[in-house]
């Protein structure tokens, strides 16, 4: 135990040793006292929780509103893009595909 720690319990035991003198309604006032600080202690402790965690929710919101990944481009044309090239009628093959599909849903 440190000199620190024996002073407490020096305080400690001399007011206890006096406990029994003091009037019951000075006792009971001082022990309302106590219970309303011990109570504002937890209220101030849960704003401060409160505050702590909007502030890392406003942070996280921002970071994830500035946040912006480039797109990845293919640095080689895709299959896709060659069949286009090398036949242009392709495009019009499926708009008539999808034109033939949406006629067999709808019939």
């Amino acid at each position: 135990m440190n000199e620190r720690e024996e002073e407490i319990q020096h305080w400690r035991a001399a007011l206890r040793a006096h406990e029994d003198r003091i009037p019951p309604e000075v006792a009971s006032r001082l022990d309302r006292l106590r219970r309303k600080a011990l109570e504002a202690g937890r209220r101030r402790s849960r704003g401060a929780r409160m505050a702590l965690a909007m502030a890392a929710l406003v942070l996280l919101a921002l970071a994830l509103h500035l946040y912006h990944p480039e797109p990845v481009l293919p640095q080689e044309p895709t299959d896709f893009v060659m069949l286009i090239e090398d036949d242009p009628e392709f495009l019009a093959d499926l708009e008539f595909y999808a034109w033939l599909e949406a006629q067999n849903d709808s019939g």
